[in-house]
């Protein structure tokens, strides 16, 4: 705890916060945020400690917090916290849109009571648009948050093999703002795969954004996500990008494409 303590009152105290009152979003009290001003507004006042039993941490001070994050995930909080954020806000007061080091450091953290994930994430607290970058190998973080309800990737990430997702009901992928234009590039043909493949027994709603730059890349369905074997709960699967030609009529015809009870917005697949 000490050094996660120390590297984060070594940020400037105008960046560093904490939940004292539930403010205009009704948030969970105790929470600490690094990255935005304090907000009476928002219930933020300043941090001058790291609580004992830390149940919510937002890092939105962009890919070079190292230090912070490394004393984070070599201190006792991983295991206590149940919502975790990383990335950067509307604020816009961190630099860098690289994770992949930050990503790194938690990989060797274990997260047994996390609910909520968002990694890459642009957290908007004022009405403008998102900046997202690269998270690289996300695996690791994710086997080791076996009871995550709501995970969040934003931005190009990767994957090294299929995750079993024994709590998760709500995904999203985002790999691009389509005002701004930032983004970290495609998912891997590979990444695409395995995450389609994963084991989602309790998912319901998943958002799957894949446009990216001219959407030329060809995405292609895998024959076991549309069998629809590992997303027995599945009840929304929204899903937009460029797929080789022939791939929505696949989905569309497929197992999980004509199973009652799941609705399927496709209309922004494009081909490519």
């Amino acid at each position: 705890m000490r050094e996660f303590q120390e590297a984060a009152l070594s940020l400037p105290s105008a960046h560093r916060c904490i939940q004292s009152s539930p403010g205009i979003w009704g948030l969970p009290l105790g929470h600490c945020f690094f990255g935005v001003p304090q907000d009476g507004s928002f219930g933020w006042t300043v941090l001058n400690g790291i609580p004992e039993d830390l149940k919510g941490v937002h890092f939105y001070l962009g890919g070079e917090c190292v230090e912070l994050v490394a004393g984070f995930a070599r201190s006792d909080c991983p295991r206590s916290v149940e919502q975790l954020s990383l990335g950067n806000s509307s604020f816009a007061l961190g630099k860098g849109l690289d994770y992949s080091w930050l990503v790194k450091e938690l990989s060797s953290a274990s997260f047994p009571n996390l609910r909520l994930l968002d990694l890459g994430v642009w957290e908007l607290f004022s009405n403008s648009h998102c900046m997202f970058g690269r998270l690289g190998d996300v695996t690791s973080v994710l086997q080791s948050s076996p009871k995550v309800e709501r995970l969040g990737l934003y931005g190009s990430f990767e994957l090294s093999e299929p995750v079993r997702f024994g709590s998760l009901r709500d995904l999203t992928v985002t790999l691009e703002d389509h005002t701004t234009g930032s983004n970290g590039g495609f998912l891997s043909h590979s990444t695409f795969t395995k995450l389609l493949e994963s084991d989602y027994p309790d998912l319901e709603e998943a958002f799957l954004n894949l446009e990216c730059e001219d959407d030329d890349f060809g995405y292609r369905f895998s024959e076991k996500f549309l069998e629809g074997e590992e997303l027995p709960r599945l009840k929304k699967l929204e899903i937009t990008g460029g797929f080789l030609e022939g791939e929505r009529e696949r989905l569309l015809a497929s197992p999980i494409g004509t199973r009652s009870g799941v609705i399927i917005h496709h209309g922004d697949m494009t081909v490519s």
